[in-house]
């Protein structure tokens, strides 16, 4: 697993020291500094790289919920994706609004290291997604460091474009296969709206039922596209319908 490299930013001294233990017991997050501001982690930000926040929400002055509004407008990191927050507060609350400004997970103090791991264990899947995409050579426009929300069951799930393999209609539904979790998200929406959404980036439709990740092309052939399983696991055949067969030549000339 890629290092991490991470900023705390809490103004509680039990919590940072909490979680700066956490971090050194998994192994594989590169401790940046620690702040208790979003102020002073902003001007940490502008100097040093960083690839995860775990941000308080509740700090003197503006609130973690306000500084991961104010990083998701500034381009410098909107077009990056990075950093990727996990919000860290006694309030569970603000779980939904922390959700609204593209956080990738909420762990609800007093913090179990269990909880903790399970956060930042999904933090470096998502980083590794990211960088699985940018390898891929993808001339993506929006899909690198992109994302979208999708309604699946009873709440709103981020997705982020750069750990989308494969997309499968079925029926009224749609399967988004991803690099960072075992099952689909399924979502209620058509291949059609989906595809619109995806326009523009490394997404090709290349049958009725399938629209697939190009960073993620292991072999192409006239009648089937095979896909990495960044799993470790077997390679992901997709069938190329008869009337998509021209797509094989925009993905090769890409």
């Amino acid at each position: 697993m890629q290092q991490i490299k991470c900023l705390i930013v809490d103004d509680e001294p039990f919590a940072v020291e909490l979680l700066k233990s956490y971090a050194v017991k998994c192994g594989f997050i590169t401790l940046v500094g620690t702040c208790g501001s979003a102020e002073q982690a902003l001007e940490i930000l502008k100097k040093e790289e960083v690839d995860l926040l775990l941000l308080d929400i509740q700090m003197p002055g503006a609130s973690g919920l306000e500084l991961g509004a104010v990083l998701r407008r500034m381009e410098e990191f909107s077009t990056s994706g990075k950093p990727l927050i996990i919000f860290t507060t006694a309030f569970e609350q603000y779980a939904i609004e922390g959700y609204k400004v593209n956080s990738v997970g909420y762990l609800l103090k007093p913090i179990s290291y269990p909880e903790f791991l399970e956060a930042v264990q999904k933090a470096a899947r998502v980083l590794e997604g990211m960088s699985a995409g940018a390898a891929g050579g993808a001339s993506s426009g929006s899909a690198v460091g992109g994302f979208l929300y999708v309604k699946s069951g009873y709440k709103l799930v981020r997705v982020d474009l750069s750990t989308i393999i494969y997309i499968e209609s079925q029926k009224d539904y749609i399967a988004i296969n991803t690099s960072v979790s075992a099952a689909p998200i399924m979502t209620q929406i058509s291949t059609k709206e989906i595809e619109s959404k995806l326009e523009g980036g490394s997404f090709y439709r290349v049958h009725r039922s399938f629209i697939i990740n190009s960073s993620y092309i292991e072999s192409l052939g006239k009648s089937k596209i095979v896909l990495k399983n960044p799993s470790g696991g077997k390679s992901i055949s997709i069938p190329v319908g008869d009337s998509y067969k021209e797509v094989i030549s925009k993905i090769i000339q890409k």
